[in-house]
């Protein structure tokens, strides 16, 4: 589903969910896309760009529906061809100039990014963002492959947020390689990911008295509001502005 012609946007953003979206689910995701959509036209117009922006909410894999469904790497492999695909379709049916593209994945779409991305796969985006991710099946950033990036800079064309309430990217963080590899957030000297890490709020977390607040389920669905750093990081990057 695109917001605005994505034949003829200057900046094209396709959105991938994760976990538990199915078509009744859609209109949440639209709605999340929308917000992206204005954030980026908010980031073009401060930065005196012309040009208009299409977000299409893509619904193009099985996504799984449980937590331990997500757990599996089979639905990522099994939506990695279609996204690869997909992607190459929006640059052979775009009309003039090529269009700026990045491919934003939320929780478990980041890891069908990733598969799209990796194992023989050069998905043809020019920018990945990865939001709340649990891992996109690999430790570091070089292990993604984007069409015409040289391998030694793809760190400076993928992005990541995590929320610090958000547990879902505390799993790469714990289990690394023995789950979809390690959190692509993860910004640490000599451990961490590679990618370009962009801010977000901590997000709501769950009041433990004296010992401060804990991770919430809640803080994995709060990067979409409007007073979220990581939603104008969104924007900038899908605006070709790169990180904020």
């Amino acid at each position: 589903m695109a917001l605005n012609n994505p034949d003829t946007a200057t900046n094209v953003a396709t959105f991938v969910p994760g976990t538990g979206s199915h078509l009744g689910t859609i209109g949440g995701d639209i709605d999340r896309s929308q917000m992206m959509l204005d954030s980026t036209e908010y980031q073009r117009r401060f930065a005196g760009l012309e040009g208009s922006t299409s977000v299409v909410t893509w619904y193009g894999y099985d996504a799984p529906q449980t937590i331990p469904q997500a757990g599996l790497d089979g639905y990522a492999d099994g939506g990695a061809g279609s996204l690869d695909r997909f992607q190459d379709g929006l640059r052979a049916s775009h009309d003039g100039t090529p269009s700026h593209n990045t491919v934003i994945g939320h929780s478990y779409g980041s890891t069908v990014i990733g598969a799209a991305a990796s194992g023989g796969r050069s998905i043809d985006a020019n920018d990945l963002f990865f939001v709340g991710s649990p891992g996109v099946g690999m430790d570091r950033v070089e292990g993604l492959s984007l069409e015409g990036i040289d391998p030694g800079h793809v760190g400076g064309h993928v992005y990541a947020t995590a929320a610090a309430n958000d547990p879902v990217p505390m799993i790469g963080d714990v289990f690394g390689s023995l789950s979809h590899g390690a959190n692509p957030a993860n910004d640490l000297p000599l451990i961490g990911f590679g990618a370009t890490v962009v801010e977000s709020a901590p997000g709501t977390g769950i009041d433990a008295g004296l010992l401060g607040e804990l991770p919430s389920p809640a803080a994995h669905s709060e990067y979409w509001k409007n007073n979220n750093p990581a939603l104008a990081g969104m924007g900038h990057v899908i605006a070709g502005l790169g990180a904020p």
